[in-house]
């Protein structure tokens, strides 16, 4: 039986085509993946600063609003301790 060395040649060409196409598209997907998860890590980072910062405003309002309501309570007479908790 002979061998057809060109047939054969066409044959592996086109699986090497089909083969580099294949690993065209999934280095594609790889790189579109990475930039979501760096998308989702700079999300989370944002997300977390500004949970971070509405807490320090938080804690400065709490703080401020106490030791207002105490110089408040101490300066009015006409405040009374209801007024101040």
């Amino acid at each position: 039986m002979p061998v057809d060395y060109q047939e054969e040649n066409k044959i592996l060409d086109k699986m090497d085509r089909q083969k580099v196409a294949e690993v065209e598209k999934l280095t594609q997907t790889v790189h579109e993946l990475e930039e979501a998860v760096l998308a989702s890590g700079a999300a989370a980072n944002a997300v977390r600063d500004y949970r971070r910062k509405v807490q320090e405003m938080n804690v400065i309002n709490i703080s401020w609003n106490s030791s207002s309501c105490k110089s408040l309570c101490s300066c009015s007479e006409s405040v009374t301790n209801a007024n101040c908790l």
